[in-house]
């Protein structure tokens, strides 16, 4: 009885093909782009409120509206940091290698991430600090805090999509065409 080499072929060494940094990194592009879904209907959210606080009544006590909108964005920024980290484990070191021009434009990704995290610390610092009532003045200027960081990352996601994303996809057609 003669044995072909699938014969031979162990559960290991399966496994190790499916651990491949490629089919990893694969995965992890995927995953990011989902969450870039999540993040954006997040921000959206955010947008309905303010557009409600803005449109509302002046002598409206808001303090409510935006304590619920606190833990929103709280849930929101532990996901964001949590995005965050994997592209910077998965995706922004892959495309560095492969393209030292894009080194620049990541760069700039970041500083505008950095500057959008700070936005919403500033609004959740204001939050802290502020007690009922909250009139539509107020309110209106504490949420802008939370608009600035929307724009930002409304921004930094649609430039991570133009730019960093297709360089990502043309590393894995670049992989495939050379492991035929």
């Amino acid at each position: 009885m003669t044995s072909t080499v699938m014969d031979r072929v162990t559960v290991p060494a399966a496994a190790a093909a499916i651990e491949h940094p490629m089919i990893r990194f694969t995965e992890a592009l995927d995953q990011l782009k989902a969450e870039h879904e999540v993040l954006r209907g997040k921000l959206q959210e955010f947008a309905v409120i303010e557009e409600v606080i803005r449109a509302g009544k002046r002598d409206t006590d808001w303090y409510g509206t935006l304590r619920n909108l606190k833990e929103r964005v709280e849930t929101f920024l532990r996901l964001l940091d949590d995005h965050s980290e994997r592209e910077d484990l998965t995706l922004f070191p892959t495309v560095k290698m492969y393209m030292e021009e894009s080194a620049a434009v990541i760069d700039v990704l970041e500083e505008d991430h950095q500057l959008a995290v700070q936005y919403i610390q500033a609004f959740l610092e204001e939050l802290k600090h502020s007690v009922s009532p909250i009139y539509q003045g107020c309110a209106a200027r504490i949420i802008e805090l939370l608009m600035n960081a929307h724009r930002l990352l409304h921004d930094h996601f649609k430039a991570e999509e133009r730019l960093i994303y297709p360089l990502a996809d043309q590393i894995l057609d670049d992989i495939d065409y050379l492991s035929c």
